[in-house]
């Protein structure tokens, strides 16, 4: 059922509820698979491996926040994405320490971009 939404179509594409169990399944699947021997072991390990540590994502909203203090990301307007129309500054704003647990509660109401990790 879960490989239906592979195809890019946008049969699923609102449906929230699959999206959801799309997202924790393959996360399980991941999570399990790299400690269960087998043969996915290694490439579920290797997904797991190219996640970023806990030391760069912090250094990463470090740097989020001092982009905070540039005047061009308060006049820059982002094109396309989920911020269409939004100040560069807002995207920063929200990666820094100054919103915590923003991206927990952002992957909570957007399952579907979350699930391309994990495939």
């Amino acid at each position: 059922m879960l490989e239906s939404a592979d195809d890019d179509s946008d049969e699923y594409k609102d449906d929230y509820m699959f999206n959801m169990a799309n997202y924790l399944s393959r996360r399980l699947y991941t999570e399990v698979g790299a400690l269960r021997p087998g043969p996915s072991i290694f490439e579920e390990q290797f997904k797991l491996l190219k996640s970023p540590m806990a030391a760069i994502s912090t250094v990463d909203k470090m740097f989020s926040l001092l982009k905070l203090a540039s005047p061009f990301s308060w006049t820059e307007e982002i094109k396309s994405g989920r911020y269409r129309g939004y100040p560069v500054a807002v995207r920063h704003l929200l990666n820094s320490p100054l919103v915590p647990m923003y991206r927990t509660i952002e992957r909570a109401i957007y399952p579907r971009e979350s699930v391309t990790f994990y495939k």
